[in-house]
């Protein structure tokens, strides 16, 4: 599997989002072009698997991902927060990136 390159213009920059969900919005409209999937369904592979356990890792981090089927390659976002969003975290810090 190879992995597309990560572009400026799929990293966000402090967007307006202020829970986990509109985190995953926000990056499943990054990765929709790349893909060739729509954001929506992105976005529900995302909350899906973030349904069986947070993707938060600690430190101010997490790693949303998901499987969809018809993506042959791996495609990355990436987006940062000042303000921090909840994202049951096993340090329970708030995510940043």
């Amino acid at each position: 599997m190879t992995t597309l390159p990560l572009t400026p213009q799929q990293v966000l920059i402090d967007p307006p989002v202020t829970d986990a969900g509109a985190v995953l919005d926000a990056l499943a409209a990054l990765l929709a072009e790349s893909t060739g999937q729509t954001a929506a369904v992105i976005a529900e592979a995302l909350k899906s698997r973030e349904e069986q356990g947070s993707t938060g890792i600690g430190h101010g981090v997490a790693f949303p991902h998901a499987r969809i089927d018809g993506v042959t390659e791996v495609a990355l976002a990436a987006l940062r927060s000042a303000q921090g969003i909840s994202f049951a975290a096993p340090d329970g810090l708030e995510v940043q990136v």
